[in-house]
């Protein structure tokens, strides 16, 4: 189909409204606008059918020879219908390769205001003067009269800071630990449109070791320590990024820049663990702390930063951690914020697939301070074969609606001892994926792996226990996914990237 139009003011010929250009060589004139659909690329796996995949990014390129300069005045036109909301209306577009000041734009029997798509929202937005207008963009103007004119000289081009058009504005999170003025270190947290959530080679750089302080944050299942780790624009109701903090023991400070530029639906909160302290960022950026001989005062588990989408969620959920004791496991979360909640449930899983509920408990309804609620489940791992169990909160408000929180794991500590060894690689694995049992028994194995959804996307019997399986893992999307192995004496899960 037709995927470039231009649009006709006239309602003589072929009358008024979108016209689609008769041939892709054809030639547009200076400063005429076009209508451009941009598909992205249709070679991503899983094109074909619904749901369609996120679509990477896509990059245009356009020229013109030579480059466009001096006074450029292109044709418009005005029919008088009788019907002036309809009557006039051009396309035109910013024909330089500099942004413009629509005030310093020579205009004759035209409306003061232009009109341009916000690609973010879908809708024509009025403006008058207050905004520039980005290189390439198009946009309508609405003549009043008739012999109306649009004239752009060279004096329109804007010298401030770029305007972003097609794009979404990158929002850059710099956060500082420091010591003293001597030493400190730091962080860069990038929201990016296509970027990847696990480590990327040419999306991130990696952390390097220092002598005093070192900060990063977490990716890969908290494997991977990034200095600049650029991720994606928020899109769920809820996102968290871990941080790793090390030094010695004494007193120290995060400061954070850029919070202002994050997505304003999402509070952005510091969840301490260690103290059980939550701060506001964007009512407060810089955090003080100490660091000291308890080992849960460093490393990976003290903070995370919380995006929530303050308009969405009935509850906030900050924390959600598990640990074993014994045969038993202790489960602790905390929230905030909380609207019309009644109460959770807990669900365990020993294969990330089937849950079975635990318990429930009830919330503190409304709340806006930080609630902590916390739950055993005992005899949890009374059967040694299981290798790990995974547990999620179900968080019901008053009405019956659920909201799911992200599943989280707690490892059998004696599994090891008793049982084989169990070891995969490559992980991150891309085509192949490896699978080694020092279980020399003679029977056959089934691998099942999971998808972050439940969705069994590999079931297979092969083979013997000790035996090296590959497992072809080429047609699987990118993400974690889980791997459960049945043996003739163990089941075994464990999770593993597919890049």
């Amino acid at each position: 189909g037709t995927t470039i139009y231009t649009y006709q003011e006239s309602t003589g010929g072929t009358g008024r409204g979108w016209k689609s250009i008769s041939n892709i060589n054809n030639t547009l004139a200076s400063g005429q606008g076009a209508l451009v659909f941009v598909r992205g690329d249709r070679t991503l796996s899983g094109w074909s059918a619904s749901p369609y995949p996120a679509q990477n990014e896509l990059t245009i390129d356009y020229t013109s020879q030579p480059v466009n300069k001096g006074t450029i005045s292109p044709a418009i036109t005005y029919t008088n219908t009788n019907t002036s909301a309809d009557d006039g209306w051009n396309m035109v577009g910013n024909p330089y390769p500099s942004q413009i000041d629509w005030n310093s734009v020579l205009k004759t029997n035209l409306s003061p205001f232009y009109y341009s798509l916000d690609p973010q929202s879908g809708s024509y937005v009025a403006a008058q003067g207050d905004n520039l207008i980005a290189s390439g963009q198009a946009f309508f103007v609405q003549a009043i009269a008739a012999g109306p004119g649009i004239t752009f000289i060279e004096s329109c081009k804007a010298s401030t800071g770029p305007v972003n058009y097609f794009k979404t504005s990158n929002a850059v999170i710099t956060a500082n630990m420091i010591k003293d003025s001597l030493n400190s270190d730091m962080l860069k947290i990038v929201f990016a449109t296509g970027a990847n959530q696990n480590y990327n080679v040419m999306e991130d750089a990696i952390k390097m070791t220092n002598s005093v302080i070192n900060f990063a944050s977490l990716v890969n299942h908290d494997s991977v320590q990034l200095q600049y780790n650029r991720t994606p624009h928020l899109s769920n109701l809820f996102d968290t990024i871990k941080l790793y903090a090390m030094a010695a023991n004494g007193n120290y400070s995060l400061k954070f820049s850029g919070i202002a530029d994050v997505d304003p639906n999402y509070t952005v909160l510091l969840l301490d663990a260690f103290t059980s302290n939550t701060q506001n960022l964007r009512s407060n950026a810089t955090y003080s702390f100490a660091i000291t001989s308890n080992a849960a005062s460093k490393g990976n588990d003290r903070f995370k930063l919380i995006f929530a989408n303050t308009g969405s969620l009935p509850v906030k959920l900050l924390s959600f951690a598990v640990q074993k004791a014994n045969n038993d496991v202790k489960l602790n979360w905390s929230t905030t914020n909380e609207k019309n909640s009644s109460h959770f449930v807990v669900e365990r899983s020993d294969d990330n697939s089937t849950f079975t509920v635990v318990g429930t408990v009830k919330s503190n309804d409304n709340s806006s301070t930080v609630n902590n609620y916390g739950m055993d489940d005992i005899n949890a791992f009374s059967n040694q074969r299981i290798s790990a169990l995974y547990y999620r909160l179900k968080q019901i408000d008053q009405d019956g609606k659920e909201t799911l929180s992200k599943t989280v794991t707690v490892s059998n500590s004696t599994f090891n001892s008793r049982h084989s060894t169990l070891s995969i690689y490559p992980n991150p694995a891309t085509s192949t994926l490896v699978i080694k049992s020092t279980d020399k028994s003679s029977a056959p194995v089934h691998i099942e792996i999971t998808d972050a959804m439940g969705k069994v996307v590999i079931s297979e019997t092969s083979g013997k226990q000790g035996d090296h399986l590959k497992l072809d893992v080429s047609m699987l999307q990118a993400g974690v996914y889980v791997i459960k192995y049945t043996g003739d004496h163990e089941t075994v899960v464990m999770k593993f990237v597919k890049e």
